[in-house]
């Protein structure tokens, strides 16, 4: 038996050892970053590939309370989207715009610099805007079959703040392409006071081709997290998604989210998200480097790895949620 002194003092010991611990995880599993915008990578478990520009990544579901209807023409269009065989008027030389934004003659490589932007524009501009990108799921998932009929409907929110015309096109394409119609009630777009040219007139002519595009637009600068509230004031789906306006969704994206809050509608589901490359645009898979994506107390998101034991959840079936806290 040990004196009480040494009990008290080891008890302090490891009491301090495991703080030590705890709040050295928490620092390098957390991308921080200059006041310039420019990414610092902490050593030594980070990957620069997985923390660039990561919370531009970020979105999550949550459930709402109120009940909302089914639009059986959800994704009817008031007039046909083309996609021009020709390039943008102003001197863009892109084949994959809408037509809409062509008509306007807008110059969208005039402003490009990824000083402002945190990415490379006139990569994305060169990207078509209907791209494919590869089924990354693993393949226990493809054969995975919900029953559409039951699962909440949602409201699609997405946060928009001077964003280059190509990245938010490609978002919305991506989600027409992979959400099955009757699961999204409405795509609401808070325009958090953005100043270019292409997200005033154009991006209104975009959104009115389409009877279930919204945009509200603030009347004060709010941010992320408050337009994502004003958003969810304003949903009218059971479910609401977020989304930024700069990300891509893959094929089978939506149905897991709904499930899973069909089940628990306490739950605020967290996907696997892929990523892009902000300077390349090339698609990535997410569980390559066994990371996850991570909420904090303050509902800031960061990646950081799996456990050991969230890691085995995953290879021992990988079409079941795991929790993340």
């Amino acid at each position: 038996m040990f004196p009480r002194n040494l009990r008290l003092a080891l008890m302090l010991t490891a009491m301090f050892a495991w703080t030590s611990v705890v709040f050295w995880v928490t620092k390098t599993h957390r991308p921080t970053f200059t006041e310039d915008g420019r990414l610092v990578i902490n050593p030594p478990l980070m990957e620069a590939r997985f923390y660039q520009h990561s919370d531009r990544r970020s979105n999550s579901a949550i459930k709402r309370n109120r009940k909302g209807t089914n639009v059986n023409k959800l994704f009817h269009r008031k007039q046909k989207l083309e996609l021009g065989p020709m390039g943008n008027n102003g001197g863009n030389h892109r084949h994959s715009f809408s037509e809409t934004i062509q008509e306007f003659g807008i110059a969208l490589f005039k402003d490009t610099d990824p000083k402002r932007f945190y990415i490379n524009v006139n990569k994305s501009h060169q990207t078509p805007v209907d791209r494919e990108v590869p089924d990354t799921r693993p393949v226990d998932c493809t054969s995975v079959q919900y029953d559409i009929a039951s699962l909440p409907v949602a409201s699609v929110v997405i946060s928009l703040h001077n964003e280059p015309w190509s990245t938010f096109e490609r978002l919305i394409n991506s989600i027409i392409r992979h959400s099955p119609p009757s699961l999204i009630r409405e795509i609401i777009i808070i325009d958090d006071m953005s100043d270019l040219e292409h997200l005033g007139a154009p991006l209104d002519a975009y959104a009115d081709q389409y009877e279930f595009i919204r945009i509200h637009r603030a009347k004060e600068r709010l941010g992320t997290m408050k337009t994502r509230v004003l958003g969810t004031s304003i949903a009218k789906g059971d479910v609401v998604v977020f989304l930024d306006s700069h990300t891509e969704v893959n094929v089978g994206w939506l149905e897991p989210l709904l499930y899973e809050i069909g089940r628990d509608h306490t739950s605020i589901i967290q996907p696997s998200i892929d990523t892009i490359d902000p300077e390349t645009f090339q698609y990535s898979r997410y569980f390559d480097n066994d990371m996850r994506g991570h909420f904090q107390w303050s509902m800031a998101f960061s990646f950081v790895p799996l456990t050991p034991k969230q890691k085995s959840e995953v290879n021992s079936n990988p079409t079941k949620a795991f929790k993340t806290r």
